[in-house]
Parts: C-alpha cells; sequence; structure tokens
C-alpha cells in the first residue's frame, strides 16, 4: 500500500481602508496572500508527514511539550507515532474563549527552537491569535537536540489547535 500526502498552506491578509477628505474620496483596497501547495515526498516543496491536536487545553501555568520526534495520533481507531525530521508548516490556533496567553518556545531541555532565532526564544499568542510559520523549502530541522516544541498557558487556561507539516523521521 503506498502512502501520499498532499498538504496546502494559506493565509490572507485584506483591507479596504477609506477616507473622505475636502469632498474628495481616499481609497485602499488590497491584499497580501501567501499559498504553497506541498506534493507528496520528501525533497524541497514536498512533504509526507502531518500531525494535529484540535482542542487541546492548558490550564493556568501549565506547559505541555510536544517531542517532535514522538508525537502520538489517532488514526482510523489505532494509535500511531509521527516523528519529523523537518517541520515545513505549523500552524498554532489559541482559541478565543482561552482566558490566558499562549506561550510557544523556551523549552529547557532539547528545544525545538530554529523558527525562533534562539533556544530562550519565545513567542506569546492571546486568545484569538493565529500563528503560521512556513519553510517550504528544506524546512526546520528536528533531531535529538531540537526536539521538544513546548507550549505554555499563561494568566490563565488557554483551548488551541495545532497543526504540523512536515518530512518524516
Amino acid at each position: 500500500m503506498s502512502r501520499s500526502l498532499r498538504s496546502l498552506v494559506s493565509a490572507q491578509l485584506g483591507w479596504n481602508w477609506r477616507d473622505e477628505q475636502d469632498f474628495a474620496l481616499v481609497a485602499d483596497d488590497n491584499r497580501l496572500e501567501y499559498r504553497f501547495a506541498f506534493s507528496s515526498g520528501a525533497a524541497a516543496g514536498q512533504a509526507d508527514a502531518v500531525w494535529y491536536a484540535s482542542g487541546d487545553a492548558l490550564t493556568e501555568n501549565a506547559v505541555r511539550r510536544w517531542t517532535l520526534t514522538a508525537l502520538p495520533r489517532s488514526v482510523f481507531g489505532g494509535q500511531i507515532t509521527q516523528s519529523f525530521a523537518a517541520v515545513k508548516a505549523l500552524l498554532l490556533l489559541p482559541r478565543a474563549e482561552s482566558a490566558g496567553v499562549l506561550v510557544l518556545g523556551g523549552d529547557s531541555e532539547s528545544p525545538w527552537w530554529a523558527p525562533l532565532g534562539a533556544a530562550d526564544q519565545t513567542l506569546r499568542l492571546p486568545p484569538g491569535a493565529a500563528l503560521l510559520l512556513s519553510h517550504p523549502g528544506s524546512g526546520w530541522t528536528v533531531n535529538a537536540q531540537a526536539a521538544n516544541l513546548r507550549l505554555k498557558a499563561e494568566g490563565g487556561a488557554v483551548a488551541y489547535d495545532l497543526a504540523l507539516v512536515g518530512v518524516a523521521g
């Protein structure tokens, strides 16, 4: 049985700004779009692994460490483990009903920090925010020294959705 994966990373920011000045209408109507379709495989522009956590939740000050080389996943009633060698896209959505801020990064044990720039760097996402990271070339490397994606809830409980697309390890 052959296995294949096709995935699409897409984001859009649009605006319609209008200002009436001295009987004249000034308008700016535009958008900025990003779209990349991965074909199946492990080369640049390709991906062969996907993993997601939908509706996961953290209580205030709780930490969740996702080990990117051993992510549990339910498929058709069974449990499998997904391992990544590289992450090519990450989508993190703290749900709007969350009371706290979701902090990404800052793990002290084998942190996966490549998109952040340094192991001690973090990103803070308020409720209703969206974070999309994409690296359609080789992706961000995952290995034994850089495998743990850390999430922490600060200032209240946080519910979130997380999805990863990349190359299987």
